[in-house]
């Protein structure tokens, strides 16, 4: 997986979730409409889609809050499978 690919595919997934298109640097979580049911949407498809088991760590609001922060976190668990 590279990064562009896994950001592009965020952001197709990200704006299904969401109803509407954002960017790689739109806040998510405030501006963006992401809640808590959001994220849970968001980590099955990252399990489901990439293979990958998510650390409680990056189930923090924090680990959301721009699609660049997930992918900044996704691709090193992608690569490690």
């Amino acid at each position: 997986m590279n990064v562009v690919q896994l950001q592009e595919e965020l952001l197709d997934e990200l704006a299904a979730v969401l109803g509407h298109d954002v960017g790689l640097d739109d806040e998510l979580l405030v501006e963006g409409g992401l809640d808590s049911f959001g994220i849970m949407q968001m980590v099955t498809y990252l399990e489901e889609r990439y293979s990958i088991r998510i650390p409680d760590e990056n189930l923090a609001t924090s680990s959301f809050t721009s699609a660049r922060i997930i992918s900044d976190w996704v691709l090193p668990l992608g690569r490690a499978q």
